[in-house]
């Protein structure tokens, strides 16, 4: 049996991807600051608010009771388009979508690099990283993490560890309920299929590069934004 650790794995795009883990025959570990909803023998629920907490000691912790990590999917993720460009806001989204995707990747790397010889790793970024956002410190905090991205497949070029981000469009969850009926609408007339995506298409995407995605394709990032990314120049 196979082990996935989710970071945010009770949001709407988490719980797809974990439910298509289960289904698998494999175990997660998702964390998260609320529970999720799904009830399986092989799903353990760590209910922790990651801001506050020593993340070093707990990702040890969790490799210290599990023996191994097989896949990482990092799905954590802030957004609130209400809010005003503000110091503190910006913060809030370098810390969360940013700084704690980073320190928990390069645990679980070294951990694959050290103990499993192999496994993969998959952040959850943004459209927002190409197109751009209105919001600063998210629009900045996912570019950078798509930054990351590009230092962990130079980083794991001669191993055996696979390195991918997928990058959402406007995606039918909790997030994108925040944004105005306006904005909402606008943005989903710009995609090709002039809808919003589903959790579920994002979590095939996910179990595709965990499960099939061929090794030529490792340190990508991919686009799952009903097009929307291709309109800009």
């Amino acid at each position: 049996m196979k082990k996935l650790l989710i970071v945010g794995g009770s949001g709407g795009i988490g719980i797809e991807i974990i439910k298509n883990i289960l289904r698998s025959g494999n175990k997660v570990i998702n964390l998260d600051k609320s529970k999720s909803n799904i009830k399986h023998k092989n799903l353990k629920n760590i209910i922790i608010d990651l801001n506050n907490v020593n993340l070093k000691i707990l990702i040890e912790k969790i490799i210290l009771e599990e023996k191994k990590i097989d896949y990482f999917v990092c799905s954590i993720g802030y957004y609130n388009p209400n809010a005003k460009n503000t110091l503190e806001e910006y913060e809030i989204n370098i810390k969360i979508n940013l700084d704690i995707p980073i320190k928990i990747s390069l645990m679980i790397l070294n951990h694959m690099k050290n103990k499993v010889r192999k496994g993969t790793i998959i952040l959850i970024t943004s459209e927002a990283a190409i197109g751009g956002s209105r919001s600063l410190g998210y629009s900045v905090s996912k570019s950078a993490l798509e930054g990351f991205r590009r230092f962990l497949a130079l980083e794991t070029s001669k191993t055996s560890i696979n390195i991918y981000s997928v990058a959402p469009g406007i995606i039918d969850t909790s997030m994108s309920s925040k944004l105005s009926k306006k904005r909402k609408s606008s943005t989903i007339t710009k995609t090709y299929e002039k809808r919003m995506g589903k959790p579920i298409e994002v979590s095939k995407l996910v179990l595709f590069l965990i499960f099939q995605a061929p090794s030529y394709m490792k340190g990508q990032c991919i686009l799952i934004d009903g097009g929307l990314a291709s309109r800009y120049k």
